[in-house]
């Protein structure tokens, strides 16, 4: 029992797939091949290999070994049942892949609210250089207000980057290059130390922004607007969570696909019945019922989807009472912060995903995960809820980066979900929304 409550202990604390893969279902069955070996099928080894070779003491050790590698090595190959994933095309391939892709999508930046940092990544006096949306952004905090502030970080003198190698002087920020000084507040040059006088022109542009519950978010507009709406703050009770884990990587991806992804519930069934688990996952599926909450003349920037699980075994088609659970989605704008929340029958694990687009072409998204979860939350059930929601979304990674977008799909009845949510993605592209027609230089 100590084994096996140490191989659980494992499965939940290492976050590595070859672990999980091949290391984890290897030691697992060699484990119990041991057990099985020693409990029944060693006494009657010894017996034969006694009467037949009693001079040779070392045999049954080595036997042993060379059986529970046998076993194991079957077992795991056996286990492995995902079919080898091809190898990536040659470079010239994705460029060219890459360019036909995007001219299908939408507007590479929809218009909302995006996350730029964590309110830990930014200190009193720092600056950093955050790329996104096109742009490159000047994060700052001011020495006196301690307030965050956010700029066009390329100078308009002659474009240097001014939030690398640049130096917060105050509530203003020193370009490294001639030491021309922006105000945080407004953005206005406020000194350039070899000339007499300031011109109004030298400014650069102040971006609206938020800071709330840790995180930095940025509003951008293609018409430059005031906010739509604003951000919502993910509900976390100060002192009753805990952060159980944190994920970050760049996706081959067009924000919609993930957006949309949640509303189309017809795959759940075929792409996200398996557990995580390997030898579990023979023996266990997982059913979904899902539904949506919209409603565009009350709150029509707010998309909640909710998801019911359940785990079944392959001997019973009742669900398992101990295993139920509610998923829950929150879009609140286009997909740049997006809440998930599972709720177990000993409390709720959270993720804060967020997405900020990075590709010139609209094709790449920065995507930062933090998952917190609520202290009554045994910690390894939190770890295992959230490695659930990873397998999930990294095997709809698998089906994203190969696919293209429909602007006219062929719907059935069922999929009036999705044909809601696109009605209600609509209204976060406008009239100057950058196109992949912006794009077509190439040197």
């Amino acid at each position: 029992m100590l084994a096996i409550y140490f191989l659980a202990f494992l499965h939940v604390t290492i976050e590595n797939e070859t672990f999980h893969n091949i290391v984890w279902p290897l030691i697992t069955i060699g484990s119990f091949a041991v057990f099985f070996l020693d409990m029944y099928i060693l006494p009657l080894a010894y017996q034969t290999i006694n009467a037949l070779m009693t001079p040779v003491e070392a045999t049954p050790p080595l036997i042993t070994i060379l059986l529970t590698s046998a076993v194991a090595i079957t077992m795991v190959r056996y286990l492995q049942t995902r079919p080898a994933q091809p190898e990536d095309a040659p470079v010239f391939e994705q460029i060219h892949d890459q360019k036909r892709r995007a001219a299908q999508f939408p507007p590479p930046f929809p218009n909302g609210w995006y996350k730029l940092a964590r309110s830990g990544d930014v200190k009193p006096g720092q600056v950093i250089s955050v790329n996104g949306l096109g742009r490159a952004f000047a994060v700052f905090r001011g020495q006196v207000d301690e307030e965050v502030h956010v700029l066009d970080a390329l100078c308009p003198h002659l474009g240097a980057n001014i939030a690398i190698g640049g130096v917060v002087e105050g509530d203003a920020v020193k370009c490294p290059f001639h030491g021309w000084k922006f105000d945080g507040k407004s953005g206005q040059c406020i000194d350039i130390p070899y000339a007499k006088s300031v011109p109004n022109l030298a400014r650069t542009k102040r971006w609206t922004h938020r800071e709330f519950a840790g995180v930095i978010a940025v509003w951008y507009d293609a018409e430059e607007r005031e906010p739509m709406y604003e951000p919502v703050p993910f509900p976390l009770k100060e002192g009753t969570f805990r952060r159980v884990g944190y994920r970050r990587g760049t996706l081959p991806m067009h924000i919609q696909d993930f957006a949309e992804n949640a509303s189309d519930w017809m795959h759940f069934s075929l792409l996200h019945d398996r557990l995580s688990i390997p030898i579990l996952d023979r023996f266990f599926y997982i059913k979904h019922r899902t539904e949506c909450n919209y409603n565009p003349e009350t709150n029509p920037y707010n998309f909640v989807f909710n998801d019911y699980p359940t785990i079944h075994s392959i001997f019973s088609d009742a669900p398992i009472q101990a295993a139920e659970a509610q998923a829950q989605v929150e879009f609140t704008g286009p997909g740049g912060l997006v809440y998930f929340r599972f709720f177990t029958p000993r409390g709720e694990v959270a993720v804060v995903k967020s997405f900020l687009p990075v590709g010139e072409k609209g094709l790449q998204l920065t995507m930062e995960d933090e998952a917190y979860a609520e202290k009554t939350v045994p910690w390894f059930v939190a770890k295992h809820v959230v490695r659930e929601a990873n397998k999930a979304f990294d095997d709809d990674i698998f089906v994203w980066r190969h696919k293209t977008y429909m602007h006219k799909p062929l719907f059935v009845k069922e999929d009036t979900s999705m044909k809601q949510f696109r009605d209600y993605y609509k209204k976060f592209y406008s009239p100057n929304s950058r196109t992949y027609a912006h794009d077509r230089l190439d040197w």
